[in-house]
């Protein structure tokens, strides 16, 4: 591993946390004007999906600065990220909306490189609080030889499975 991975890992988690606590922030504020977009759009129970997007928004930010459950987190916010982008902002032709569409799909990207669907380098650090939990279903799939065998990935026990 690099020197000073586990602070940029969490530099990279506190960049990424702030802004879906500031998303969940401004969701939390203005609930009226959040259910009304979401209706404007077609959803079906802007109620519901006003909760979903506060505990996705808030939780996943606040798990994010806590490095806890970072794969499923990734997987979660990656999904909600791509969706708010297909739902949210279709409208191409605007300049704003683009923008927003844009960064909800670069966001995707950056979630989805902590998630199970790209097993990167980063995320398993010594100071990475799921390193507590060696034996969770996460980790499991990680321990199989042969599997996570790519240059650069240290495996959680810190031998690679694939040597």
């Amino acid at each position: 591993m690099f020197p000073n991975t586990d602070a940029f890992a969490f530099i990279g988690r506190l960049l990424m946390a702030v802004m879906f606590l500031m998303s969940g922030f401004g969701t939390v504020v203005a609930p009226g004007a959040t259910m009304a977009w979401m209706a404007s759009v077609g959803l079906p129970i802007p109620a519901v999906g006003y909760v979903i997007a506060i505990v996705i928004e808030l939780g996943g930010g606040l798990l994010l600065i806590l490095g806890l459950q970072t794969r499923i987190l990734g997987a979660v916010l990656s999904l909600f990220a791509i969706a708010t982008a297909l739902i949210f902002h279709r409208n191409l032709a605007d300049p704003n909306q683009l923008f927003q569409f844009l960064k909800n799909i670069a966001v995707t990207g950056a979630c989805s490189n902590s998630s199970l669907l790209v097993p990167a380098t980063l995320v398993w650090t010594r100071a990475d609080p799921d390193r507590r939990f060696p034996k969770t279903l996460l980790t499991r799939w990680q321990e199989t030889p042969g599997v996570a065998c790519h240059a650069g990935y240290e495996h959680v026990s810190g031998r690679t499975p694939c040597r």
